[in-house]
C-alpha cells in the first residue's frame, strides 16, 4: 500500500485540501459506496506520510472488512474505486480554477440542449469579459479558437450567413495559437542546443520563419516576444537583439501570465550570464537592470515569498556593480519576505557576503556561523566565503584546515556531478597556490596566471583574478 498510486497521490494533496476531498467523496452525486468513504476515513488520519503499520494491506483489510477473511481482490477493488474518485476530485479542483473551461463547457451544453438564446447571451457576455483582459499569450488564441468553433457549429446548424465570418476568425485564432506555440517551444529546443547538435528540423519551422519575414505579427505579443527570443539565441554576437528583447519585456510583459513571463526573463538572464562568462563585463549592468524589473514586478517571489536563490542573485550582481547602498537596503527590506524556513540563513549569508565585499571581514565569520545549509551548494558557498575571508585576513592555520576539510567533503560527496566537483576543486587548488605565493614562496606568478586563464571551470573566477592582480603589484 505504501507505494500504491492512491497513497502517492494523497501524499501530494495539500493538507488544506484534504477536507474538501472528504466532502467530495461523501457527496452522493459522486459516490454512493460506503466502503469507499470508510477506506478514506481509515487512511486520512495517517496523512501526510501514510506510512503507519495500520495501512498495510492486511491491516487495512481487517479494518475495512471486519470479520471477513482476507480477500486481496476485494481490497484492490476498493482501493481502485477510491483512486478514481481522488483523480476525479483533482479534475474538479482544476476545473474550479479555470473559468474559461467552465464557460466553454457551459456553452457546449447549451448548444447540445438546443438552448440557443442562452448560448448567444452567454457567449456575448463572455466575449465582452475576455476583451477586457490584458493577457495575450499563446493560450489566449487557442481559447478564442475554441469559442469561435462553438459559435461556428451553432451557426452552421442554423445556416446563418455569419458562419463564413466566424470561419475566418476561427482560422486566424488557430494560426496565431499555432505560430506562437511553435515558436515558444522551438526557442526551448534551440536554447537547449538540441538544434545545433542535429540536422533535424521541427516540422514547418522553416516555413514559419519564412512567413514571419513578410508577416511579423507586431500586434501579437506572444509571436513578437518569442521571435525576439529566437533572434537573440541565433545571433549571440549582435547585442541589438538582446536589447530589443529587453525592451520588449518591459513593454509587452503585461500581456503574459506570470509563469510565462518569468521564463521569458530567464532567456534574457541566461544570455547575460553567457556574455559575462565570455568576458563581457558590461552585461553585469544589463543583468542587474533585469533583476530590478523582476523585483519591482514581484517575479522573484514564489508562493508569496522571495526566492532565496534570487535574493542572493540580486545581492551578488549588485555588489559586482558597487551598488552597495542599494544592496544593503535590499537585504534588510526583503528579509521578512523570505520563506521562514530559509530566512535566517539566507539573510545572514547575504549580509556576510555584503560585509566581505566591503572589506569588513571582522563581521563575516560571526554571520556565517549562523548559517545552516542542508543543501550541498549552500554549504559549499558558505565554506568558500569563509575560505576567502581567511585568505584576506591571513589566518593561515584555519585556512589550510578548511581547505583539507573541503577536499575531503568533495571526495565523499556523491550528490555533486563531476563537472561541479571540478569547479570547486579548481578553486581550492588555485587558492592554495596563491596562499603559498602570498606567504613568500618562490613559485612564479605567470604560470599560475596562465593556468587560471586556461581553466574553463572555476568557482568565483573574478575574486581569483583580483587576488592575482594584487600579488602582481606586490612583486613589482
Amino acid at each position: 500500500m505504501y507505494n500504491s498510486k492512491l497513497i502517492s497521490i494523497l501524499r501530494k494533496i495539500p493538507a488544506k485540501s484534504i477536507g474538501k476531498l472528504g466532502d467530495f467523496i461523501r457527496s452522493p452525486y459522486f459516490n454512493k459506496n460506503a466502503n469507499i468513504v470508510a477506506l478514506f476515513d481509515i487512511l486520512v488520519p495517517h496523512a501526510p506520510t501514510f506510512e503507519a503499520p495500520e495501512i498495510e494491506r492486511r491491516a487495512l483489510h481487517k479494518m475495512l472488512f471486519p470479520n471477513k477473511s482476507y480477500n486481496e481482490q476485494k481490497l484492490r477493488y476498493a482501493v481502485t474505486d477510491l483512486t478514481k474518485l481522488v483523480e476525479q476530485f483533482l479534475i474538479q479542483h482544476k476545473l474550479n480554477d479555470s473559468k474559461d473551461l467552465r464557460d466553454l463547457f457551459l456553452l457546449q451544453q447549451f448548444r447540445e440542449l438546443g438552448l440557443d438564446n442562452y448560448f448567444k447571451s452567454t457567449l456575448k457576455a463572455h466575449k465582452k469579459e475576455a476583451s477586457k483582459r490584458l493577457t495575450r499569450d499563446g493560450d489566449t488564441y487557442l481559447y478564442e479558437f475554441l469559442l469561435a468553433r462553438e459559435h461556428f457549429d451553432l451557426m452552421f446548424l442554423e445556416g446563418a450567413k455569419e458562419k463564413d465570418i466566424l470561419l475566418i476568425e476561427m482560422l486566424d485564432s488557430v494560426d496565431q495559437f499555432f505560430i506562437a506555440t511553435k515558436l515558444k517551444f522551438y526557442c526551448e529546443v534551440y536554447n537547449n542546443k538540441l538544434m545545433r547538435a542535429s540536422e533535424v528540423q521541427p516540422l514547418l519551422m522553416p516555413e514559419i520563419m519564412l512567413h514571419l519575414k513578410d508577416h511579423p505579427y507586431e500586434d501579437i505579443p506572444a509571436i513578437r516576444m518569442y521571435k525576439l527570443v529566437l533572434d537573440m539565441l541565433q545571433n549571440t554576437g549582435d547585442d541589438s537583439k538582446f536589447l530589443a528583447l529587453k525592451a520588449a519585456l518591459t513593454e509587452y510583459g503585461k500581456y503574459f501570465k506570470i509563469e510565462e513571463l518569468q521564463n521569458l526573463y530567464v532567456y534574457a538572464r541566461n544570455f547575460c550570464a553567457q556574455k559575462i562568462n565570455s568576458g563581457n563585463k558590461d552585461y553585469f549592468r544589463l543583468l542587474f537592470d533585469l533583476y530590478l524589473e523582476l523585483v519591482d514586478r514581484r517575479m522573484v517571489f514564489d508562493t508569496g515569498h522571495i526566492s532565496s536563490r534570487e535574493y542572493r542573485n540580486v545581492v551578488y550582481v549588485g555588489l559586482r556593480l558597487n551598488e552597495a547602498e542599494y544592496v544593503k537596503d535590499f537585504i534588510y527590506k526583503y528579509k521578512d519576505q523570505l520563506n521562514p524556513d530559509e530566512r535566517a540563513s539566507a539573510f545572514n549569508y547575504n549580509l556576510a557576503y555584503y560585509y566581505f565585499v566591503q572589506g569588513k571581514y571582522d563581521k563575516v565569520h560571526g554571520l556565517l556561523a549562523k548559517v545552516e545549509s542542508e543543501d550541498t551548494y549552500g554549504y559549499l558557498d558558505n565554506r568558500l566565503l569563509l575560505l576567502r575571508t581567511y585568505y584576506e585576513v591571513e589566518e593561515i592555520v584555519p585556512l589550510f584546515s578548511l581547505i583539507d576539510s573541503l577536499k575531503m567533503y568533495l571526495r565523499r560527496n556523491r550528490k555533486l556531478s563531476d563537472f561541479n566537483k571540478t569547479v570547486y576543486v579548481n578553486f581550492i587548488k588555485f587558492v592554495t597556490k596563491m596562499v603559498k605565493i602570498k606567504l613568500g614562496g618562490k613559485q612564479k606568478l605567470e604560470p599560475l596566471k596562465a593556468e587560471i586563464e586556461s581553466s574553463q571551470y572555476i568557482a568565483d573566477r573574478f575574486w581569483l583574478e583580483q587576488k592575482l592582480q594584487e600579488l602582481e603589484k606586490k612583486r613589482r
